[in-house]
């Protein structure tokens, strides 16, 4: 899956992600980890931790605004078959790779690039987790309005 290779270098919004998810290539693309605008606008939250499910794959993804690409931090098969849900997901493969995120934010909470959790938002696919980036989010929304 070249997947990484394909991503534009920069963030990506929830419209993006929502896009992808319904483009017929992915069975689910999931924002996990989002940072608030400066402005506080969640309209123009960035995603820089995500997860894209395949009929055969799992992989998690993050953003790395000092490189301005992303990396793969998880990836896993996406079977058997027997243990795929109604939405063609191991829910088993999906918890790591959403881990995998989580470590990976808990990182940027430690070296103070972003704050804890200051919201959680559900739909039927997961959970993403919002959070307050101050310098770190004015840089992701400087690298997304340049690359736009």
């Amino acid at each position: 899956m070249a997947l990484v290779s394909s991503l534009p270098s920069r963030p990506l919004t929830d419209d993006e992600l929502y896009a992808l998810h319904t483009s017929g290539k992915f069975v689910a693309v999931v924002p996990i980890n989002a940072v608030t605008d400066p402005d506080k606008d969640r309209r123009r939250s960035l995603v820089v931790g995500a997860i894209f499910v395949t009929e055969s794959t799992i992989v998690s993804i993050e953003y790395l605004p000092d490189d301005r690409s992303w990396s793969k931090v998880f990836q896993d098969g996406n079977g058997p078959e027997s243990e795929k849900n109604a939405e063609g997901v191991v829910d088993s493969i999906f918890d790591e790779a959403e881990a995998a995120l989580e470590e990976a934010a808990a990182e940027m909470e430690a070296s103070g690039d972003v704050s804890e959790v200051v919201e959680r938002q559900a739909d039927p696919d997961g959970e993403t987790a919002f959070r307050d980036a101050a310098e770190f989010g004015e840089l992701l929304q400087q690298q997304y309005d340049n690359a736009t």
